[in-house]
């Protein structure tokens, strides 16, 4: 890996050097301890970019494929390092580029500082080409901003970017210099920056307020701690555990607060929110003081701001003044960095267990355990779930591994289920939500932390918004592990449309590339596991590699498939009346077959849809209405075994032609039932999945007919449809 760590000279920087200010925009870089930037070079900036050339044994440049992954990148960096990452563009559609990164490090309080080209300073406002207001675009998402046009400003201005980008709540700074001022030679020197005087970024811890904290912890009887991503930007992980143990309270994080202690210890109970565990979600509303440590009570966590909360005491640990009162409102707020405080905290607390209050969450959890957890991590439905594979990832990772993942039901996934044994694991994006993120973060995280392993998380739709950072990866040589969980939905937000807006499946379905292709295309080992029996070596073989290494996982669709079974005497006409009750309720058939049954003289239909349980509940009824009809059930994919059939035609020449048509029928477990000189015919039986995989692949080479199926299922356990005949004949 090209990422070595850098050793600097010692200078006199307090020494004057005569030099250009793109020199001095380096050497400044240099002095702050920079040893890695992440950029992409343009008109407006080429006058650092000639100067980076000859400091590359200093610091190490990276070409990412677009200038959001170059914010993304820094944006790993800065969170697995605590360090400041840095980014690079030129002006113009460069700089705004960057916008979706730094909007991201805003929100998620990532240090970063960004420095842009910009046109010269007497083309400013002439809309010169690519010139950008971009000081005014960057204004609502950076903690500060500020546009350079003479060089003697370089040196003042960006030690105050590193002060301010790093200290207090840190946050994301961009600095955008004309070409003028780059060019332009004066007498460099530098200072690092130690304070400014309109800006207190820690604020003074108020004993008094401290002491009213406390009293109200050693009162309380039903205690809750959440925590956010401000315990780990403090470095108060061991406070935090000193506080918790001393003081017996359950504690439960916010998604950024996720790692601060680890996942296995008895008092962390989970993530809050809407896609939270369940025993601190339902307790939140039952504990009578709510500690809020480091977390600004986003919407996420607090759901209706009406009802969170409302029998709690809230206490609120804040190093931000602005967050205090914001969304809910504190009955006491203790102002200051969480290390700080929270050490402050520990002698005023009695030792507690809440023995009583702690069994409440257990007993809750395994609730959650039973009805949700076990059959993610232990499914015993044909198809993968997201969540045996994170636990295959536990499994021989051992909770050492860092998480990046991207947005979607993957990251809450990942974040449930994850095991991390040390801080700064859980690197996602939070309050933005950007997909895209994973990939371009876990090159910056890896870059940072080379001993550990990185392994990014990402659905198929993100990962493709960011796709092309694999050419960062091929040129680096940065050893990530990428892992793709391909449902081939934007599984978020059809789950949204299924809660919310009547299961209108508006724009959701993804028609994906061949992954592993692209990846190898970029000279990356890759691989794609569609069966359980293969997840296993699958993931061993990704964590054992010394490369970069790519993983795509088929994971089973979310879709609420229910094949019905019709027991029926096969009269003229009632295939027309039971088409119709779907038809009124504007269900679509999605498929329909009909055969002999195991009972002499009576046909049994298999219909296939889509629609929810409560909506089959009622049809079933209007089914059963039918004359004809004997009985009629609906069964979840648990209860069946099911298959699809499927014929190819294809072109015979193929079969000889392309070596790889032959893989294509070895892997998917497909046979040739009939060739000829002109074609040859192809017949796979299987899951759903398997049949739309095989068609994907089979389609770049051309099919000339292909024909298939309904679904067929039988059912797991007996239906008894003889005894009911039985009983209907006596």
């Amino acid at each position: 890996m090209n990422s070595k760590t850098i050793k600097t000279e010692e200078k006199d920087v307090n020494k004057s050097v005569r030099m250009t200010g793109s020199e001095a925009i380096v050497r400044c870089l240099i002095e702050e301890g920079v040893n890695v930037l992440y950029g992409y070079p343009g008109g407006a900036i080429m006058p650092v970019y000639d100067e980076l050339f000859k400091y590359q044994k200093e610091i190490h440049h990276v070409l990412t494929r677009h200038e959001q992954g170059a914010t993304h990148a820094a944006q790993g960096y800065a969170r697995i390092s605590g360090k400041v990452g840095v980014a690079m563009a030129t002006s113009g559609p460069g700089a705004t580029n960057l916008i979706t990164g730094i909007a991201d490090a805003q929100i998620d309080s990532t240090p970063i500082v960004c420095i842009t080209g910009q046109v010269f300073s007497t083309l400013l406002g002439t809309d010169a080409f690519q010139e950008t207001d971009i000081i005014g675009i960057s204004t609502p998402v950076t903690k500060w901003n500020h546009q350079i046009t003479e060089a003697s400003e370089i040196p003042s201005v960006l030690a105050k970017a590193f002060y301010i980008a790093k200290s207090g709540r840190p946050g994301p700074v961009l600095i955008d210099i004309t070409k003028d001022a780059q060019l332009e030679e004066f007498d460099f020197e530098y200072k690092k920056c130690t304070g400014i005087r309109s800006y207190k970024p820690v604020p003074t811890l108020d004993s008094e307020k401290l002491n009213e904290a406390a009293e109200l912890i050693n009162k309380a009887k039903k205690p809750l701690i959440v925590w956010g991503q401000g315990v780990i930007l403090g470095e108060a992980e061991e406070e935090l555990k000193a506080v918790i143990e001393k003081a017996g309270i359950p504690s439960a994080w916010t998604i950024l607060g996720a790692s601060a202690i680890p996942t296995s210890h008895p008092l962390n109970i989970g993530m809050v929110g809407m896609h939270g565990n369940y025993a601190p979600n339902v307790l939140t509303n039952e504990c009578d003081v709510l500690i809020a440590i480091g977390m600004r009570f986003d919407d996420r966590v607090t759901g209706n701001l009406n009802t969170y909360a409302k029998q709690a005491k809230i206490i609120h640990f804040e190093i931000d003044p602005a967050e205090v009162d914001k969304n809910v409102k504190t009955n006491i707020a203790v102002l200051g960095n969480a290390k700080t405080s929270l050490a402050e905290l520990l002698p005023l607390l009695n030792e507690n267990s809440h023995e009583t209050w702690h069994n409440k969450f257990k007993k809750l959890h395994q609730i959650e355990f039973k009805k949700i957890i076990h059959k993610d991590l232990h499914p015993t439905k044909e198809g993968l779930t997201m969540g045996e594979v994170l636990k295959e990832i536990n499994a021989q990772s051992k909770g050492n591994a860092a998480i990046v993942s991207d947005v979607g039901q993957h990251q809450m996934v990942a974040c449930r289920y994850a095991e991390f044994n040390q801080t700064k694991s859980n690197i996602t994006s939070g309050g933005l939500g950007t997909m895209g993120f994973a990939l371009p973060a876990a090159i910056g995280a890896k870059m940072a932390a080379p001993e550990r392993d990185v392994i990014a998380i990402a659905g198929d739709g993100g990962y493709q918004m960011t796709i092309q950072e694999l050419g960062t990866i091929f040129q680096t040589k940065v050893p990530v592990k990428i892992v793709v969980l391909n449902n081939e939905f934007l599984g978020m937000v059809r789950q949204w449309q299924q809660l919310f807006f009547d299961k209108r499946y508006a724009s959701t379905e993804m028609i994906n590339p061949d992954f592993t292709t692209i990846a190898k295309g970029y000279y990356i080992q890759a691989r794609k596991v569609t069966k359980r029996e293969e997840l296993n070596e699958a993931v061993a073989e990704m964590m054992t590699c010394k490369e970069a290494y790519f993983l795509e996982v088929c994971v089973e669709k979310e879709d609420n498939v229910f094949p019905v079974s019709i027991y029926t005497e096969n009269n003229i006409g009632l295939l027309n009346r039971i088409s119709a009750i779907f038809q009124r309720r504007h269900i679509n058939i999605e498929c329909i077959s009909t055969s002999v049954s195991e009972i002499e003289g009576v046909s049994r239909w298999t219909i296939v849809v889509i629609t929810s349980e409560e909506q089959m509940k009622k049809i079933i009824g209007q089914i059963e209405k039918q004359v004809e009809v004997i009985k009629a059930y609906f069964h979840t994919d648990e209860e069946i075994i099911y298959q699809e059939s499927c014929l190819f035609k294809i072109k015979s020449d193929l079969l000889f032609d392309e070596p790889q048509i032959k893989n294509i029928i070895k892997d998917s477990n497909s046979r040739i039932v009939t060739v000829n000189k002109k074609f040859f015919v192809l017949e796979k039986s299987g899951r759903r999945h398997e049949v739309d995989m095989l068609h994907r692949e089979l389609s770049a080479f051309g099919i000339m007919q292909f024909v298939r199926s309904g679904r067929i299922a039988v059912t797991k356990e007996e239906m008894k449809i003889s005894t009911i005949l039985a009983e209907f004949q006596h």
